[in-house]
């Protein structure tokens, strides 16, 4: 089975279809592992936004979120350990995986779950998918802004959290959630808006294709090389961010014993 690790980098996303990625660059450099450490794996995958679900968004937005979920149980995660929120009818057909829609009230109960059950050894990993503005991120009937998820995410207990956030003006999260443990990836800089198709590029990253040395482990690193190759294919030129160093293994759990606080940022232009 191929070993996802989240790495200290960056990545990007989107509906690739065959971009031939190959080329004489150097293939990024990796960093070696932390020692492992017995914890557990917890997931929060947010569906954002309250799209018309005849939306073109609406099946690309849910096949990242229950596709992330679905990618998580896979390499392990446990079904109690994870909370799926989304809405509409593909959420409906598959109520059994689906928490609860993704309400303003809903993502702040299962933030305060997170911080109930989390311990140092635990990894944490959050995706959110939808639109957002200059200071917040859309819910399913409201909005939540980036100060206060920041602070959510902050309070969280584990030895490693990791966001990825997908929405227009992302960026902006960076530093309400910059803390030692937190590693925090986004689409776009903070002032940028995005419409790529990112977290569809990103899922493909983790599977497989950003594993550029062929050790059947994707680092972020690989992961935003491989996503930096697509836009640059495709000539976008939005501005992804990483705020975190350090190594995350999404099987094997792995605590960060280092951190470098340093924001990298890549234009995908060049």
């Amino acid at each position: 089975m191929l070993r996802v690790v989240l790495f200290s980098c960056l990545v990007v996303a989107v509906l690739a279809g065959g971009c031939d990625l190959a080329s004489d660059e150097e293939s990024p450099t990796t960093t070696a592992a932390m020692p492992d450490v017995a914890g557990r794996r917890y997931a929060l995958i947010v569906m954002g936004g309250h799209i018309d679900t005849t939306d073109t968004k609406y099946p690309v937005w849910w096949d990242n979120t229950y596709g992330t979920y679905r990618d998580c149980l896979a390499w392990g995660y446990l079904p109690d350990d994870m909370r799926l929120l989304a809405y509409g009818p593909l959420a409906e057909e598959h109520s059994g995986e689906v928490f609860a829609p993704s309400t303003t009230k809903t993502i702040y109960s299962s933030l305060e779950w997170l911080t109930d059950v989390c311990i140092p050894t635990d990894l944490v990993y959050v995706l959110w998918v939808g639109h957002g503005a200059s200071h917040y991120f859309k819910t399913y009937d409201g909005w939540i802004s980036h100060r206060t998820l920041g602070t959510h995410i902050r309070g969280i207990p584990a030895g490693r959290v990791v966001g990825v956030y997908t929405p227009c003006y992302s960026g902006a999260i960076v530093p309400w959630a910059s803390q030692t443990n937190v590693v925090t990836v986004t689409a776009c800089g903070a002032d940028e808006e995005t419409g790529w198709g990112w977290a569809s590029e990103w899922r493909r990253a983790l599977r497989g294709d950003g594993d550029f040395n062929s050790d059947r482990t994707v680092t972020v690193t690989e992961a935003f090389e491989w996503t930096r190759r697509v836009a640059v294919s495709l000539g976008v030129r939005e501005t992804p961010l990483l705020d975190g160093d350090g190594v995350v293994d999404l099987q094997d759990i792995r605590e960060v014993l280092s951190y470098y606080g340093t924001v990298y940022s890549g234009d995908a232009g060049e």
